[in-house]
């Protein structure tokens, strides 16, 4: 059984996204199916890094961190380092 996903994304970040995937002959229902699948089956992480708060998010609610916070996810090298992790995943999986 199947069920309709509906959801409101930034429409640049759709054309992108759309154009990328149409050149790996990718629908966007496959793509977002794949993503799915792969993080349910734990094969992939997600892990986010805000490189600048300057930007505008939309409806997204951004808290800051707390020093304490900051220094847990400093002094650990697998959160430190869990945005190359997603990135060299993506890439094995040919997600560009």
């Amino acid at each position: 059984m199947n069920s309709q996903v509906v959801v409101n994304i930034n429409s640049e970040l759709k054309k992108k996204a759309m154009t990328m995937a149409k050149a790996e002959w990718l629908t966007m229902k496959a793509l977002l199916s794949f993503l799915l699948k792969w993080y349910v089956e734990e094969k992939i992480e997600i892990w986010a890094k805000f490189t600048s708060f300057e930007r505008d998010y939309g409806e997204l609610e951004i808290e800051e961190l707390s020093e304490e916070e900051i220094k847990i996810i400093n002094s650990s090298d697998k959160l430190r380092n869990a945005p190359n992790i997603l990135s060299q995943l993506l890439n094995k999986k040919w997600i560009m």
